[in-house]
């Protein structure tokens, strides 16, 4: 099928579309890539994922995955005559960019029709992995869930790990089949030595740091040794340790786990880096929730569908330019679903991409605070596991709906408050620990003026600045203050007249709110009473100054303090379109590559966040443990109860003049329950 250069069957001449001796085929039916190499015959059955091509089923796509798998010319020849009925629409694709061999873009070029190869647990030859020469640092590998990694053979080369297949004659340098053993030399993504092993008594073991090694066993998604009793080996490169946690990204610790799809409920700035008035101006040009769920694909950490979920149809094109302009990393692959479709606009639209996942898959929500609830309660009844933006929802008698929700599911519900992944904010949290009752504490977080713009459809409508700011550092202390003190009671004061001005309507600038606290029994406390108190403030009326977001936090303790300036890290760049001195954090998200091109922003805390809710949801589903297990580990549902009571008493608060809201507790958990107004 695949069978040389002047192959015209059903193909035409493939000449014109190839790479060094490399050939990509694309199945627009089936969304599969299949590459031939020229030089020795033999083709590979690269699975990925093209859902600009009409692909949407994930079932789909497992039932085809068998990557790596070889056959020679001769055999594809036969596939053709014995493939299953059926025309298949093909389009070959050319290599628009490679950067040191290794495969970046692909474009179209022409289209035809043909029967595609069998799937690989029908041919009768070992796997293999695929690698480029001695001689290049990088190469590619393709595991058997389709995703392509990038290798770095700088420590250990592949001669180092390789030895050659049984039926190869080291000395020849030749196949069984009669094709010739791919230079080592360089070429295409292609060619190279295979990374494979004969059957041994006790196979080698890699030392490297940077390598893993382990045998290819069936129950991993890995295909059976042949019969001439190749026993395969993958070759796993870790370039992004799992930070803060104990599971390290491995071929084991996938293979055990079906890879969970992803659905992200939202279209804005924080999931694109895409406003209403074009790319965002802020320090989320890209946006977070997208371009991390993109890297998590590609790691392998999560499966190969991402769905986008908004309301109006005709904004995707632009947010597909916008990703195509702006996320330019190597080896990055940004192609969604979309939800609703072209030409349609629906506020119902996440019913129906619910309905296009399936349960265990994971979601995020970045919707407008009021949209928060029903699309949560939806998901979580559909089975998937959520991560819910700040604040979850705006009232204490929802967040516990769906508190019990989630706890029927056996599904986690994680609030995304990523200041905790924040290794100065966690590591603070921790030394409050061993200074005494509470005391004090107090926060600011801002927002430059010009963001009302951004937030316009609903700033002072569907929520207000408090909800959309105060709730970070209110989670802190709470976090802070778990099994040391509660919350008592809250009132609440504003500021307007700048936001109200811009918008055109009320819309208060900025809130203040202020609490009381009462410390639990302790040893320095002895039988009289301890007391604290704390004040929030949140403003989105600040001007233009070296950061996007001022954000800040003093807490005193009874033998001690501690102070925090979460966005001075004594980090700043001034050039020539910096309009100024800025004040940098690539703490929080990095979007500078590194010096291949690649994304490297995996140990920023603003990723962690939501790694930590893929790894965890996936332990869940694998039965490893439950969701109620992460209780002590994550911001779940249950434990960020009391945020949202302090966020809705603020509110309650200014409706009603500053008057003071107390907080009821329910005596048998010790949860927040009500008010007391």
């Amino acid at each position: 099928m695949f069978s040389g250069e002047n192959n015209t069957a059903d193909h035409g001449t493939v000449g014109p579309h190839q790479h060094g001796n490399t050939v990509y085929y694309f199945d627009t039916t089936t969304g599969d890539y299949y590459a031939l190499d020229q030089a020795t015959g033999e083709y590979y059955y690269l699975v990925t994922v093209d859902h600009s091509a009409g692909r949407t089923s994930g079932d789909q796509h497992d039932n085809n995955v068998e990557a790596g798998v070889k056959g020679t010319t001769a055999e594809a020849a036969e596939d053709t005559t014995s493939a299953a009925a059926g025309e298949h629409q093909w389009q070959r694709r050319v290599v628009r960019q490679s950067v040191k061999g290794r495969l970046v873009k692909m474009e179209n070029t022409d289209t035809f029709t043909g029967a595609p190869p069998k799937r690989g647990s029908e041919h009768k030859h070992p796997v293999s992995r695929v690698s480029l020469s001695k001689n290049t640092e990088q190469s590619e590998k393709v595991d058997h869930s389709g995703t392509m990694f990038v290798m770095d053979h700088s420590v250990h080369t592949v001669e180092d790990i390789s030895s050659p297949l049984p039926e190869q004659s080291a000395a020849s340098g030749t196949s069984s089949a009669g094709a010739a053993r791919p230079s080592s030399s360089g070429g295409s993504p292609l060619t190279g030595r295979r990374v494979s092993e004969s059957r041994h008594p006790k196979p080698r073991v890699v030392t490297s740091p940077s390598v893993k090694h382990e045998s290819m066993k069936p129950e991993l998604g890995g295909v059976a040794p042949d019969q001439a009793g190749a026993t395969v080996h993958e070759v796993e490169h870790s370039t992004v340790p799992a930070f803060g946690t104990a599971t390290a990204f491995s071929p084991s610790s996938r293979g055990n786990k079906k890879k969970m799809n992803a659905l992200l409920f939202g279209t804005g700035e924080y999931v694109t880096g895409f406003t209403q008035v074009g790319g965002s101006k802020s320090d989320k040009s890209i946006g977070v929730v997208g371009v991390v769920h993109f890297d998590l694909r590609e790691r392998g950490l999560l499966g190969p569908r991402i769905g986008l979920c908004g309301t109006n149809g005709d904004k995707f094109d632009a947010i597909r330019k916008h990703f195509a302009e702006k996320i330019t990393f190597a080896g990055m692959r940004t192609h969604f679903e979309q939800y609703p479709g072209k030409g349609i606009r629906s506020a119902d639209a996440y019913k129906e991409a619910l309905k296009a996942f399936s349960p265990g898959d994971v979601c995020s929500v970045f919707t407008p605070d009021d949209t928060h609830f029903d699309i949560t309660m939806a998901a979580l009844d559909a089975g998937l596991h959520c991560m819910v933006t700040k604040p979850i929802v705006k009232s204490l008698s929802e967040h516990l709906q769906l508190v019990k929700k989630a706890q029927e599911k056996n599904v986690l519900l994680q609030i995304e408050v990523h200041k905790r992944f924040d290794p100065i904010y966690n590591d603070a949290r921790m030394r409050v620990q061993k200074l005494g009752d509470f005391n004090f504490f107090t926060s600011y977080m801002s927002q430059p003026k010009f963001q009302l713009q951004t937030f316009k459809a609903w700033a002072g409508i569907g929520s207000d600045i408090s909800y959309y700011l105060n709730s970070h550092h209110i989670d802190l202390h709470v976090w802070m203050m778990q099994g040391k003190s509660r919350c008592t009671s809250v009132r609440a004061c504003k500021s307007e007249g700048v936001a109200e001005k811009i918008l055109d309507r009320p819309c208060e600038d900025t809130i203040t709110l202020m609490a009381t606290w009462e410390n639990f029994p302790s040893g320095s406390g002895g039988s009289i009473k301890s007391t604290g108190h704390a004040t929030y403030t949140a403003s989105w009326t600040a001007a233009k100054s070296d950061v996007h977001s001022q954000q800040r936090f003093f807490c005193l303790m009874s033998e001690g303090e501690v102070t925090a300036d979460q966005c001075h890290r004594g980090y700043t760049l001034a050039g020539d379109d910096t309009n100024g001195v800025q004040s940098l954090n690539p703490l929080y998200i990095r979007n500078v590559p590194d010096s291949q091109n690649r994304y490297c922003g995996q140990h920023g805390y603003g990723y962690v966040s939501f790694q930590r809710f893929v790894e965890a949801a996936s332990q869940i589903n694998a039965g490893e443990r439950k969701a109620s297990d992460f209780d002590t580990d994550l911001p779940t549902g249950r434990m960020t109860l009391l945020v949202t009571a302090i966020l809705e008493a603020g509110k309650k608060s200014l409706d009603a003049g500053g008057k003071q809201i107390g907080l009821r507790y329910d005596s048998a958990t010790g949860d927040v329950c009500g008010f007391v107004e």
